[in-house]
């Protein structure tokens, strides 16, 4: 899908001037990507008391953002044969063969489950937060000591930092580095994102963290360490706008395979895994037109009007972050801030919908076999053939249906508008690659048509309904 390119940013700039001006951040640097390149960017307020405005350079931590990166570091050992999803995690982390959850149907707990936020564990932000720099032998202690479920394994979303930083302890042991050696190898590095690290002493244009209280308060910065996994990512906007495009362009089908990351490997990350449940807030009613959801690393959102956005939110002490992105149009709206748990999800998430706003959800294109179904099915329309028949039924049709019946119901549809005026199509719509609909014109309104295939080759007809719309004349 094309969508058109912005003239101007005035409106993106006015959301995110409002959201500057509530004081929730001392500063702020957004931008507005499209298919991996910068193409609007701005920064207010300060990237620390006293200092600089902030740019598309400047480095932020950017919190649960760095779950992504995480995630895709996994899939790179598994695409490479090194693990299983589907494994329990035991398997890798042999310290937790006696770790079960307290139900007596509870599944072992797999990597699958701590990489959709599925594990049962609880939501911990808060407490995980402040374990960025936990060595490796005090987070075995942590396990040693117990972990506490409250849900069983497997069967809802329950947003868990704990299991990201399990997640990196998998990848230590298997790659034989280190979770933050191994990330900036494998990914970091090849991707040439030369802002990003998880050692905030290696950063250059570094935007200090803050907290605000009676006023603004610096917060200290933590090293690597058994927790780097969750949020300890050190980037940028430009950085963030090409990892974003990178993701998105999985969905290009003519886009080229390019490393690290093969695309099918991308697509899955941005593919719900776990469905989020909806919150209803007190005294208010919502109608809610999306289905929420956690791939691997990643929030993603089926909306009914724009179709897929994925993106991701991140709190941490002296820092939020946030990026989204729409994978038909290939737009990304990006903000990062200098002030604990920020939130600029709420400029964010109305800046892409406005980008994208006048697009509509993205259609799928009819396939061949529709097509060439389509055309045989106007034909029957016009003309009752028994030999079209034959070719284009599918076993279920005589089953459902005499043909003397169908027959009859499309003769009356025809009737019913006054006749075929001819067989140009208009209308046409389709739900995925084996629907087709579409409208013929009569001479007092129109027929629409509606089909489905069947799964066998080669494709022939399993749904055809033909009905008529009186009235409609064009």
């Amino acid at each position: 899908m094309i969508a058109p390119m912005p003239t101007e940013f005035a409106e993106i700039d006015a959301i995110f001037d409002e959201y500057f001006s509530q004081g929730i951040t001392l500063g702020l640097a957004y931008g507005v990507a499209r298919k991996g390149k910068l193409i609007h960017a701005r920064g207010l307020g300060f990237d620390q008391v006293g200092g600089n405005t902030p740019t598309s350079s400047s480095a932020f931590r950017v919190a649960s953002i760095a779950k992504s990166f995480s995630s895709g570091a996994l899939l790179l050992l598994r695409d490479r044969g090194f693990l299983n999803l589907e494994n329990p995690i035991s398997d890798y982390l042999p310290e937790l063969s006696n770790l079960t959850a307290p139900f007596n149907d509870a599944p072992a707990i797999n990597i699958r489950m701590l990489m959709s936020m599925s594990a049962g564990f609880p939501t911990d932000n808060e407490w995980a937060d402040r374990l960025e720099d936990l060595s490796d032998a005090a987070f075995g202690e942590i396990l040693q000591a117990g972990i506490r479920f409250d849900t069983r394994p497997g069967t809802k979303y329950e947003y868990s930092n704990l299991g990201y930083a399990l997640m990196a302890r998998i990848i230590t042991r298997v790659s034989g580095k280190s979770f933050v050696d191994f990330v900036e190898e494998e990914i970091l590095t090849p991707m040439q994102l030369t802002t990003s690290t998880f050692d905030y002493r290696n950063s250059r244009n570094l935007a200090l963290g803050y907290v605000k209280r009676d006023g603004w308060e610096i917060e200290t910065l933590t090293a690597p360490g058994a927790f780097s996994s969750i949020g300890g990512l050190v980037t940028s906007v430009e950085d963030l706008a090409t990892w974003s495009g990178y993701l998105s362009e999985a969905f290009d089908p003519g886009a080229a395979e390019r490393g690290p990351l093969c695309k099918a490997t991308r697509r899955q990350m941005q593919e719900i895994q776990q469905v989020i449940p909806i919150i209803r807030e007190p005294n208010t009613e919502h109608s809610y037109t999306a289905t929420n959801g956690y791939g691997f690393g990643l929030r993603v959102e089926e909306d009914y009007d724009s179709g897929k956005i994925v993106g991701h939110s991140g709190g941490y002490p002296g820092y939020g972050a946030h990026f989204r992105w729409h994978p038909a149009t290939g737009y990304c709206v990006i903000a990062l801030t200098n002030a604990r748990y920020a939130a600029p999800v709420k400029a964010c998430a109305p800046a892409l919908k406005h980008l994208i706003g006048s697009v509509g959800r993205p259609a799928s294109p009819p396939s061949p076999e529709s097509l060439l179904l389509q055309t045989h099915v106007n034909k029957l329309i016009e003309n009752w053939d028994e030999s079209i028949i034959e070719n284009i039924f599918g076993i279920n049709m005589d089953m459902d249906h005499p043909r003397s019946f169908r027959l009859k119901k499309i003769q009356e549809a025809v009737q019913s508008v006054g006749g075929l005026k001819s067989l140009e199509v208009s209308d046409v719509s389709t739900q995925n690659a084996s629907h087709l609909s579409w409208k013929l014109q009569g001479n007092n309104g129109q027929i629409s048509v509606e089909i489905w295939l069947t799964p066998n080759l080669p494709a022939k007809l399993q749904v055809w309904t033909v009905l008529p719309v009186v009235g409609l004349n064009t």
